[in-house]
């Protein structure tokens, strides 16, 4: 076996009415303008999105919903969503919903901190050195 060190900061909250409690931990990460990236109308008729958006209006964090993402999302949305980051200097991309949104996300997020092309990522092996917070 080798040694290794591994080191993920990755959040996940999880359980019942977490989402109600984002802006809370939106707040104490020290974001201000926030992108909320989903997908269909479901977060819509579940009243997740509206949640989301009444906790983070409850801790006086300004932001913005961008909905569209579709399974198997594609690079023009991450691409719309890239620039709705960078016009609107959005400091943290909030994905609701499932894979593809964060998929959506992440991409998105390594574009908005790069002047070429986010398929360079995918077919020039051009390294991600920064991304927004997702």
């Amino acid at each position: 076996m080798l040694n290794f060190n591994y080191c993920n900061p990755t959040r996940i909250l999880f359980g019942r009415d977490e989402h109600k409690k984002v802006g809370a931990h939106v707040k104490a990460g020290g974001f201000q303008r926030v992108l909320i990236v989903y997908g269909g109308g479901s977060v819509m008729k579940t009243g997740t999105l509206a949640a989301v958006q009444a906790s983070l209006e409850a801790e006086g964090i300004e932001y913005f919903t961008m909905g569209g993402v579709r399974p198997n999302p594609t690079l023009e949305f991450a691409d719309r969503v890239k620039a709705v980051c960078q016009s609107s200097q959005i400091d943290l991309l909030l994905a609701v919903g499932g894979g593809s949104v964060i998929d959506t996300c992440k991409v998105a997020a390594a574009g908005a901190c790069y002047e070429g092309d986010a398929w360079d990522f995918f077919t020039k092996g051009v390294k991600i050195e920064r991304a927004l917070p997702v």
